[in-house]
């Protein structure tokens, strides 16, 4: 059997990647969005296009979104095409006095002081803090990566879906980056995704698996829509859904919404390489996307990877035998990891333009970086300590 399994899922995806635009020197956030914007464009915009790139505003002032205009075509080209988008971006902030800042949260910010957007049209941003309350972390605060992958028909649709179901848990535990909260250590690895969470209020992050177009529309999209009419026609079923994945099928994509966004666009794309890999991979074992599994089974999975990333135990032995994991009572997350990288995916060519990264991830997350870093510090952790960290 080849062990090319990421090839047809990486031709024709695309990427967003969420920053928030802090100080220069402070990093503190920075709401002037739309200076850089402005800056960019010579009017009033909340987004353009800037070369092979879409840059915008949604949510808070200071946050900056920088995505993919076309389909890109391998990890090389998206290298390619965000480089230099970024460089563009990064060269804007610096007029404004700014940078952007990486990684799933911003460690010290308060939601209640970020600023919305202040010029009109900001009417879905006023839904969402309506529907939730107040303004909150998991809008103020949430700067993740979304990988979308192709899909050509209900067939390959009903495949790539269930397989990235059964591969979700495990992308938190790779990706977090997010162990801050208001200075304090947070109550996940993956404060980022807890936050959103709650932010909606306990929305379920596995959805359901289906197996066409017709059944998304009948199981998620008209329920959504339904709620939606009671709360505010603004909004779209994707924002009142907790869930990690969501297909459009008008642009023939699954968004996977499971990453924080890494310190480095190695790491970022590293995570796009072991995703498309592991969902290949898991394609091409007899019948594990027919398997119909509840969404509550793989949820709690999915929860104790995003509270506890890497270090997190799995104890649920069908779930190994998925991916065959040698013969083993129970392993952790980053055993699993590490087992997937260095040996059952390590000849597929996506992850061999990203195994040094890849492996450096596996065997630790940023959030566990980042916290080794401070770990003789107390909490709450000083201003300084946070800007020194993030700063490196």
């Amino acid at each position: 059997m080849s062990s090319d399994h990421s090839t047809g899922l990486l031709l024709g995806f695309q990427l967003e990647l969420a920053f928030a635009l802090v100080g220069r020197t402070s990093l503190d956030p920075l709401p002037l969005a739309d200076e850089l914007l402005t800056e960019l464009c010579g009017e009033r915009v909340r987004e353009l296009d800037v070369g092979d790139m879409h840059v915008a505003n949604r949510g808070p002032r200071h946050a900056l979104f920088l995505a993919s205009r076309e389909r890109l075509q391998g990890i090389a080209h998206a290298r390619e095409a965000l480089t230099t988008g970024l460089a563009t971006l990064s060269e804007s902030c610096a007029r404004v006095e700014g940078r952007l800042l990486p990684t799933g949260m911003h460690p010290w910010l308060s939601p209640e002081r970020a600023q919305p957007w202040p010029h009109g049209g900001d009417h879905r941003d006023k839904a969402l803090i309506k529907m939730a309350g107040q303004a909150r972390h998991g809008w103020a605060n949430h700067n993740r990566l979304r990988l979308s992958l192709p899909f050509a028909d209900d067939k390959s649709f009903r495949e790539i879906f269930a397989c990235l179901r059964f591969a979700s848990p495990l992308l938190p535990a790779l990706a977090a980056s997010s162990p801050f909260f208001e200075g304090r250590r947070g109550p996940a690895m993956n404060c980022r995704l807890a936050a959103r969470r709650d932010f909606l209020d306990g929305a379920e992050m596995v959805p359901r698996a289906y197996q066409s177009r017709a059944a998304y529309q009948a199981e998620f999209l008209r329920p959504s829509q339904e709620r939606i009419a009671g709360l505010d026609p603004r909004l779209r079923p994707e924002d009142v859904s907790g869930h990690l994945l969501h297909a459009d099928f008008a642009a023939g994509l699954i968004h996977i919404d499971a990453f924080d966004v890494q310190e480095c666009l190695d790491a970022d794309l590293a995570l796009c390489a072991f995703t498309a890999a592991c969902t290949g991979w898991l394609m091409h074992q007899t019948g594990t996307a027919r398997q119909p599994w509840p969404a509550a089974r793989i949820s709690e999975l999915l929860d104790k990877s995003v509270l506890g990333a890497e270090h997190a135990v799995i104890r649920d032995r069908s779930y190994l035998e998925l991916f065959h994991f040698p013969e083993r009572g129970a392993c952790r997350f980053d055993e699993l990891l590490q087992y997937l990288i260095e040996e059952a995916l390590v000849d597929d060519p996506a992850i061999q333009t990203c195994a040094d990264t890849l492996r450096i991830m596996a065997r630790a997350s940023l959030a566990t970086r980042m916290l080794r870093t401070l770990q003789a510090s107390d909490e709450p952790f000083t201003w300084e300590e946070l800007f020194n960290l993030y700063r490196k």
